[in-house]
Order: C-alpha cells, then structure tokens, then sequence
C-alpha cells in the first residue's frame, strides 16, 4: 500500500509539474502576441530585435523541454514557412544591400519559431481559447489606441494622422488589414461562447474594431455606412 502511495504521490507530482509547464511556455508565447503591435508592429529594426531574441530564447527553452517530442514538417504550412524562409535566403546571395535582404530572414525565421511554438502549443481547445483572447484582445486594445488618439483622449503616437486612423501600427493599411483579421476571430469566439455576458463584451470589442477599420480610409466615412454597420451589429447580436 505504501509502495502504490509513493507511486501515485510521485505520478500527480509528475502531472502537477508537466501542467506548470505547460502554462508557464504558454505565457512565454503569448508575450510576443500581446506587445508586439504596440511596437509599430516590429516593422523596424530597433523594435523587432529585442522581440526577435525572445521568441529565440523562448524556442530554446521550448526544445530544451519538449524537443523530443517535437515534430517539424509534420504540416503543408511547415514547408511553406521554410520554402519561404529558403527563398530569402538564396536572395541575399547577390543583394544590392546585403544588412536588409539579411535582416528579411531573420524576420522570416523569427516569425517561423513563432508559428511552431503556436502551433505546437495549442494542443488542447483550452490553450486555444487563451492563444485565441489574448490574440484578441490586443487587438482590441490597438483600435483603442486609434480611437482615444481620435478623440484626443489620449494621444498615442502617430495613431491618428491627416483624418485617418493608424493606430500603435502607425500605418492604416496595415492596421486595416490587422483589425479585418482580429475581428473574424472575434466573430469566431462569439459564435463558441455560451455565456451571454461575455458575448457582449465579444460584440462590444468587435464593434470597436468594425469603427476603427472604417476610419483607416482615407476618406471619411458616410455616417450613413457607420449608421448601417451599428444597426447590422444590433440586429446580429439580437438574433
């Protein structure tokens, strides 16, 4: 009886420890997720280096934990990423400025670690759903940065230039494209949730970043398409 005491002690010890990893690498990989738009979307040198180490270093870890276990090109996309990552490799051989066509493959190696330890990390729908949130809600938070810049609540840097909204992006493309992603995963997490209270805030985000979106154009938008997109969000959430 002792024997099998001892065994299951050191078995829940075992799970108990496995979990706190689980968690604690999950942590790790949303960092990056979180911050990273706040950072004009790592578009420059000085932003994206600090990041890129990180996500290096969080890699490390990952292999040092789970490295055994890990399988690469197991997926269609695996190959695509390194198929990509390949090309910007081979174009840095006769580069006109060797530094940039370099720093392209480290940008492209950087968001392929990344995809692995996303990838690899949401293998439960609970991991899911917290990759899911955090994703948006940091978006949510970067349509606040325009709106607020708007409004000139608070003025976040080069969020709101010439009428339009850029959002911490600094770019409106960019942020137009971003926050078009972010809301079909807000749609998907509103269409999963049971609970009506967090549907609302899913709906309210959501409206957030439908009227940053709209105001990344460049020219103003009608009242009238703002009028009909709030009046399509009630309908929709009613139904």
């Amino acid at each position: 009886m002792k024997k099998l005491a001892k065994v299951k002690t050191h078995r829940n010890q075992k799970i108990n420890t496995e979990q706190f990893l689980n968690s604690f690498i999950l942590v790790l990989i949303c960092i990056p997720l979180l911050v990273s738009p706040f950072f004009r979307g790592l578009y420059f040198e000085g932003e994206f280096l600090p990041i890129a180490i990180y996500i290096a270093l969080v890699f490390a870890i990952y292999l040092f934990l789970y490295g055994k276990n890990l399988s690469l090109f197991s997926k269609p996309l695996d190959w695509a990423i390194i198929a990509l990552l390949l090309a910007y490799l081979i174009s840095t051989i006769n580069a006109a400025y060797l530094r940039d066509a370099l720093l392209g493959a480290v940008k492209i190696a950087t968001y392929f670690l990344l995809y692995i330890l996303v990838s690899r990390s949401v293998n439960s729908e609970k991991n899911k759903q917290i990759i899911l949130n955090t994703i948006f809600v940091t978006g949510v938070l970067v349509a606040l940065t325009g709106i607020s810049s708007q409004l000139g609540i608070y003025e976040f840097f080069g969020a709101y230039v010439g009428g339009r909204i850029h959002t911490s992006l600094q770019y409106p493309n960019s942020a137009a494209a971003y926050l078009t992603a972010i809301y079909l995963i807000g749609i998907y997490l509103w269409n999963l949730e049971n609970k009506s209270y967090i549907n609302w805030l899913y709906g309210a985000g959501n409206l957030l970043i439908a009227y940053t979106r709209l105001y990344t154009y460049r020219y103003p938008v009608p009242g009238w398409l703002f009028s009909n997109c709030r009046r399509s969000f009630s309908m929709h959430y009613y139904l």
